[in-house]
């Protein structure tokens, strides 16, 4: 859906609904940190909505997405408020970086179709002691893509199997709990869509 992505690119930050979201994920994740400080890379960051929201909390910041135009949208806002600790980077997985304390991804982990090579990756990338954030929706009934004929993820994710995979992958002290809930109108008719979030430890 990279296409769909870039051409949405100059108009995402618009819509008020995304803005809360991903100030109400950075909220949840600070309470989560031990402590501020260290690197932090966000996987599938837009234009940068979560990651910039947490960007005082940490020394360096990776913002990395397949999107190209998203990708411009945040850096603009980068330039615009002088962050010279928050970079971008284009990618369709996660890159290889150093060490990192702590990755996060808000409404991206549907869109992987290799959901265990997601966290041996997210495994390597962190520092011991590191821990990853995950975001997204539920299982639902497909109606939430249907209007995207291209979109080849999951129809959300069960985050108990989700955290049988971070412990597979030697994640320690997985949890999770709702935190959000999406209001999305479809076929004409509200739709509420809720979201968990899940924090996994490297030991």
């Amino acid at each position: 859906m990279t296409r769909y992505f870039d051409a949405q690119a100059s108009r995402w930050d618009a819509d008020p609904a995304k803005l809360t979201r991903a100030r109400i994920t950075a909220e949840g994740i600070r309470a989560l940190r031990p402590a501020p400080g260290g690197r932090l890379l966000e996987f599938g960051c837009g234009t940068g909505l979560l990651g910039l929201q947490l960007a005082e909390s940490f020394d360096a910041v990776a913002l990395v997405d397949a999107s190209a135009a998203m990708l411009a949208q945040a850096r603009q806002k980068i330039d615009a408020l002088a962050l010279n600790h928050v970079q971008t980077r284009q990618a369709e997985r996660l890159p290889a970086q150093p060490p990192q304390d702590a990755v996060a991804c808000l409404m991206v982990l549907h869109h992987v179709r290799d959901l265990a090579g997601f966290f041996a990756d997210a495994h390597a990338l962190l520092a011991p002691g590191g821990q990853l954030f995950v975001a997204d929706l539920y299982p639902e009934d497909g109606a939430f893509h249907r209007q995207h004929a291209d979109f080849a993820g999951h129809n959300g994710l069960d985050p108990e199997a989700l955290a049988q995979l971070a412990r597979a992958a030697d994640f320690a002290q997985v949890r999770h709990a709702p935190y959000f809930t999406i209001e999305k109108t479809v076929d004409g008719a509200p739709r509420q869509y809720p979201l968990f979030l899940l924090m996994a430890q490297k030991a």
